[in-house]
């Protein structure tokens, strides 16, 4: 029988950024939630690779306010300029030609609007550590994996768990009941598969090995110094079909990206596997296809080969399939019922366009907005036949806030895959020149992205802070129905992005 207690609680599953946002951001508005999460050891120091934080930052110090806001600084590294270094394969003898610097962070009006760096790198697992020990106690639940949801005749929800509860993983089954059910639980999402039955998000050519270089020593590379707090992307040579990016996460740690074609064997030889995509070749993601990623970043030039030069085995790296990344779920709605998703669930950009973990979080601060009005609004009214109706229309209002904004950021991403032009101003992936008129093409786009940065810095700004303020939305983290800066928790952050200010209580 379901407590008064499960009457208003969220159930979250899934312990990623978007989870573990959400349960700040409602525990800050005294919404009752728990989270559940199917990995022993996703708070592990050895677990998962970097962040590059944009909105997120954002975000998240939002929630934190100013009187926490040291333990995100704490274990992020600012990131406010971009440099693209020509490929020489030096073996560390050079520090590279740089083709571009694009210093966006050092624009006087994004310095001024956005209140810290352009970007802030971080580690996963310094991340989701800090926003667990910002939880109430007791909050999060490791080794609960959810195997299925159901709706109880008061319209709450019972979600069985498979929990894992010894080192040897031996597993019994609970239950857990909720007003509310989150799927937070990433691109293999199983809360989406209960919802809509097993999906692939999308499919592409390319795949990434990650590489997570943490404790670097500062007479290394000291990433407390403005020359070293840049990402750095590699002109990679004409036809090598790879793309090589690095930029510091937590203070000591440093992330690198290589990306790589996969061949036609590949591609045909995927298969479909559940709620997701394998791909079977043997080639793929294999130990030699490792070795060589690793040796081929240990010869890139300046900070991306010093930083490779490090890793004592290949074993570090981490590989991700871009397979199942980089569309949006193809339905009308991201809920149904009293269950809903977010993040990766719903929409998933490709990890070489750095979005996931901003649009997660985003996702979970705006759903957390509603909610807590929706519950509101239960509790004034005491009527609990109104209740479906009610987180029906939150769910509604953080579609409307949020589908689009992760539609846009899963087409960006495609195109980013795609354009040539964007890869030769901006080498991200693995699509490297072709030819040598691409290559003449490169040198000639990155001069002049680096003259407008440079000449128009006003523009360029505008741009800049019109795309984050449509990743930021509208969130009042404080109850207020006003535009005016809080005395306690800081400015509001629409306010301080140059808005009007923030939607009152009644969501006008």
């Amino acid at each position: 029988m379901p407590t008064e207690n499960a009457k208003r609680t969220v159930l979250i599953i899934g312990a990623g950024p978007g989870g573990l946002t959400l349960a700040n951001a409602l525990q800050r508005k005294g919404v009752a939630c728990m989270v559940f999460e199917r990995n022993l050891k996703t708070l592990q120091h050895d677990i998962g690779a970097g962040f590059s934080l944009a909105t997120g930052r954002i975000w998240l110090e939002q929630i934190f306010g100013p009187e926490k806001k040291h333990r995100l600084s704490k274990i992020m590294t600012p990131v406010n300029e971009f440099r693209v270094v020509e490929d020489e394969e030096t073996n560390g003898e050079s520090e590279g030609k740089l083709l571009g610097r694009y210093n966006l962070g050092s624009i006087p009006k994004i310095k001024k609007q956005l209140n810290g760096p352009l970007l802030a790198g971080t580690t996963r697992s310094c991340l989701m550590n800090v926003l667990n020990d910002n939880l109430h106690p007791g909050t999060l639940r490791l080794g609960w994996e959810c195997r299925n949801i159901t709706e109880n005749e008061d319209g709450t929800l019972t979600v069985r768990f498979d929990v894992t509860t010894t080192a040897g993983g031996e597993k019994e089954t609970r239950t857990e009941v909720g007003a509310v059910v989150v799927g937070a639980d990433g691109i293999h999402s199983k809360v989406r598969e209960l919802m809509f039955g097993p999906r692939t998000l999308g499919t592409y050519n390319q795949a990434v090995w990650l590489l997570l270089k943490r404790n670097i020593p500062p007479e290394v590379l000291d990433f407390s110094k403005e020359e070293n707090q840049a990402c750095w992307m590699l002109a990679t040579k004409k036809g090598s079909g790879i793309g090589i990016v690095g930029y510091p996460t937590s203070p000591t740690d440093f992330e690198m990206c290589y990306a790589y074609k996969l061949s036609n064997e590949q591609k045909n030889n995927s298969t479909q596997n559940g709620n997701g995509r394998t791909w079977q070749s043997a080639r793929y993601g294999s130990a030699a296809s490792r070795e060589e990623a690793l040796e081929r970043m240990k010869k890139c030039p300046g900070v991306l080969g010093k930083v490779a030069r490090l890793v004592e085995s290949p074993q570090e790296l981490i590989h991700i399939s871009l397979g199942d990344a980089s569309l949006s779920l193809d339905v009308d709605a991201w809920h149904m019922g009293r269950v809903v998703i977010i993040g990766d669930a719903p929409h998933a950009p490709t990890p070489l366009a750095g979005q996931g973990c901003n649009s997660a979080i985003g996702d979970a601060c705006v759903l957390a907005k509603h909610l807590h009005r929706a519950f509101e609004l239960i509790d004034q009214e005491q009527v609990e036949t109104n209740s479906d109706k009610l987180i029906s229309e939150a769910f509604l209002g953080y579609e409307k806030e949020r589908k689009k904004y992760g539609e846009k950021v899963c087409k960006q991403g495609r195109h980013l895959i795609r354009s040539r032009i964007a890869n030769l101003a901006m080498p991200q992936t693995a699509n490297s020149p072709r030819n040598f008129f691409e290559v003449s093409a490169r040198k000639w786009l990155t001069y002049l992205m680096e003259t407008l940065i440079n000449t128009f810095p006003d523009t360029v700004a505008h741009g800049t802070i019109k795309e984050i303020k449509a990743g930021c939305g509208k969130v009042d983290f404080d109850g207020g129905d006003n535009d005016q800066p809080h005395d306690r928790h800081g400015p509001r952050l629409w306010t301080m992005l140059g808005g009007k200010g923030f939607a009152s209580r009644s969501g006008n």
